[in-house]
């Protein structure tokens, strides 16, 4: 099985929160969580999908994004951190969403809460920016791959699925070929199954 580590976030007091399957000896808070609910609380992304209540504690979970909008640094730590592993061993893969550009004019510099309400969208796209030059630092550009859509496609809304089918696929098949070698590098080596700490208790 996959080791999984998947951002979310709690409110109303702003904790953040990664839902992990149970693959080291402390990693023992949701391995058993059913992934309809894992899914639901790392996508339910403020003004689209209402949040989903974790019922033990009360809190109510929110989308991943919005601390962790590109997890890539999540996924790092983690490995480096759970198994004794230098950041010369590790590889990573990742797949972006897009990031539109974002500007504002100097007379919206200072507008107050109105100007800035479209920067709080940008604020999160920059921390995707920030997590793939970090991890790029500590692993050497050549150790990670980062493959993000191009700017026109970036713009399509997340609520927009016709759009996004009739456009997405295909730039996906592009990427694919044009970069096959390079994704293809990643998969030589079979990785061992996983440890199970708590998945049988």
């Amino acid at each position: 099985m996959t080791r999984l580590v998947i951002p979310a976030f709690m409110m109303p007091k702003t904790e953040i929160a990664v839902f992990k399957t149970d693959h080291h000896k402390d990693f023992r808070n949701y391995h058993a969580t059913p992934m309809w609910k894992v899914a639901r609380a790392t996508s339910a992304a403020p003004t689209y999908l209402k949040g989903i209540e974790h019922e033990e504690s009360g809190r109510i979970f929110i989308d991943g994004d919005v601390w962790a909008n590109n997890p890539i640094m999540v996924a790092l730590v983690d490995a480096v951190t759970a198994y004794d592993v230098g950041f010369d061993q590790v590889e990573i893969f990742s797949i972006g969403t897009g990031n539109a550009p974002f500007g504002l004019s100097k007379p919206d510099l200072f507008r107050g809460l109105i100007a800035w309400r479209e920067a709080i969208k940008a604020a999160m796209f920059l921390t995707t920016d920030n997590a793939t030059a970090q991890a790029k630092l500590l692993l050497g550009p050549d150790r990670c791959l980062r493959i993000e859509s191009a700017e026109a496609d970036s713009a399509i809304e997340m609520d927009d699925y016709d759009e996004a089918f009739a456009r997405l696929p295909d730039r996906a098949a592009e990427h694919f070929e044009s970069r096959h070698a390079e994704i293809s590098s990643l998969f030589g080596n079979k990785v061992l199954p996983r440890e199970r700490h708590f998945s049988g208790t």
